[in-house]
């Protein structure tokens, strides 16, 4: 996806990051009873030169592969129907706010600033943003965002044992 512009939207990001995993998870554990340990993250700086990826890393037998990859499209797809659950959006809500907080204490985020930003009092300012813009966060603010992301056809990279050609092996 092409870099992501302003505070909220990067918020927004961040939080559809969590919800997608929450609901790969719920997907493959909950509905499908498997014991996957499914990762969503973002590729790239949300406000980057470079375009970005949201993707989702799991790791199923080779013989499940199929139906986790339907599970993972079958997530996404729930998130672009219907905007999240409060319950939901504060469950990714929480640790977001904590990992911004981290960053203002931490020695190390504050020398990066230093070294390769020339206008570093900006970047506390930039935290402080992002802490209110994820506290104000809507469900409708992440849906809008999932509608415009989650509904393009993905780039599925799978990857199977050799000799395991399709789903009946």
């Amino acid at each position: 996806r092409p870099p992501v512009r302003g505070a909220e939207a990067q918020g927004a990001a961040m939080a559809l990051t969590g919800l997608l995993e929450q609901a790969v998870i719920d997907e493959t554990r909950r509905r499908q009873g498997e014991t996957y340990s499914p990762v969503a993250s973002l590729d790239g700086a949300l406000d980057g030169p470079d375009d970005i990826a949201l993707f989702v890393e799991i790791t199923p037998e080779a013989r499940r592969l199929d139906a986790v990859t339907a599970a993972v499209l079958q997530a996404a797809r729930r998130l672009t129907d219907a905007p999240p659950e409060d319950e939901a959006l504060e469950q990714v809500r929480r640790p977001l706010l904590s990992e911004v907080e981290d960053l203002r204490r931490s020695n190390a985020y504050w020398a990066d600033v230093l070294a390769t930003r020339a206008d570093w009092a900006a970047d506390a300012g930039e935290l402080d943003r992002l802490g209110r813009v994820l506290g104000a966060l809507t469900p409708e603010d992440v849906h809008n965002l999932a509608r415009t992301w989650l509904t393009q056809s993905p780039i599925l990279v799978l990857a199977r044992p050799a000799g395991t050609a399709g789903a009946s092996r």
